[in-house]
């Protein structure tokens, strides 16, 4: 769940949605998910979160609801804690989520902009040394990345090597 926090493809989340009816074998079942993620294109993914070890243990009515929610054009998953706590991802997002709160782009957006006023993308230490020249905050790149304005490889660590690009749909 921490990703979707600050995914910029992410519109909205909403914990246990709704409670669907599902018919798995001979029998009805009542189902709730763990999560509704819906995207900014429209697409719409709900989600079970479950250990790895438990996942085998209720494949068939994770296969009927995804059959049911297929045909309704949703998509479904079962996510586990090895996926969610993978590294670097989870260090990562663990480390800009208290970011994501803080309007950075409000004060930085002319310095940013000029930074990347000739590429597509910089390295994270390129963009520090912009802001320490402009006597701007640093440590505002990490809510420049929590709230989208800026994207990186959150599959790579964090590091001054790391590059950044604009994400230019989170800034209108």
């Amino acid at each position: 769940m921490y990703g979707h926090e600050i995914d910029p493809h992410v519109r909205s989340f909403r914990e246990q949605p709704q409670t669907y009816d599902v018919k798995v074998g001979d029998k009805w079942r009542r189902y709730t998910p763990d999560l509704e993620v819906s995207f900014h294109s429209g697409a719409t993914i709900i989600e079970e979160i479950k250990p790895a070890e438990r996942v085998t243990k209720e494949i068939n009515l994770y296969r009927a609801i995804a059959h049911q929610l297929e045909s309704q054009g949703v998509f479904f998953r079962v996510v586990t804690d090895t996926e969610i706590r993978r590294q670097p991802y989870f260090s990562n997002v663990r480390h800009l989520l208290p970011f994501r709160h803080f309007d950075a782009w409000t004060d930085l957006a002319p310095v940013v902009l000029e930074a990347f006023k000739d590429a597509d993308s910089l390295t994270l230490g390129t963009l520090k040394a912009n802001l320490a020249k402009a006597r701007a905050p640093v440590h505002s790149i990490w809510s420049l990345l929590a709230c989208g304005q800026l994207c990186t490889d959150l599959e790579k660590p964090l590091q001054d090597t790391s590059l950044l690009q604009l994400n230019h749909g989170a800034l209108l």
